[in-house]
């Protein structure tokens, strides 16, 4: 990375926050159905319960359920506005989740510290880089599983992602 482009990070980080908090901010009720994603649910519903990194958290359903079948869940997202609502949420449902508003490309974690780390449809940016996105490779622990989930971009969306 160039050194101008560490000046950016904070900047770049802001302006998507921003971005996220007015998109779920259109919205008076829940953008999401609340249900967690299918994929999550598939692959880890048999799994032993540890620690859970839900990234990209949004409304908090995936951690939601997650915490209601035994795991110790941390959950980022970097909309203030969906980690208030993720929030309420738990707290209807009556589950502990560790709530984490930020950029989880910047937020540090503990090396080889979850069992699961799950990424469900992220919207990471392309500018962030393989070192960034391995940073969270970084934080399973040997053994565990990383679950990334994507859209089936165009290449158009491609350019972006």
């Amino acid at each position: 990375m160039h050194e101008h482009e560490h000046g950016e990070q904070p900047f770049r980080a802001a302006e998507q926050a921003a971005e996220w908090d007015a998109r779920y901010s259109e919205r008076d009720g829940a953008m999401w159905s609340g249900r967690p994603n299918g994929r999550l649910v598939a692959e880890v519903a048999d799994l032993t319960p540890g620690r859970a990194l839900d990234v990209g958290c949004g409304e908090g359903a995936d951690a939601i359920w997650l915490a209601r079948r035994g795991w110790t869940v941390t959950a980022i997202d970097i909309s203030d506005v969906a980690v208030s609502r993720a929030r309420e949420a738990a707290e209807l449902a009556g589950t502990t989740v560790e709530w984490v508003c930020g950029d989880a490309l910047q937020t540090p974690f503990p090396a080889r510290s979850f069992d699961l780390v799950s990424m469900q449809y992220p919207a990471l940016p392309k500018a962030a880089g393989e070192a960034a996105v391995r940073r969270l490779l970084d934080t399973v622990r040997p053994g565990g599983l990383l679950l990334a989930v994507y859209h089936d971009l165009d290449d158009e969306h491609r350019e972006h992602m």
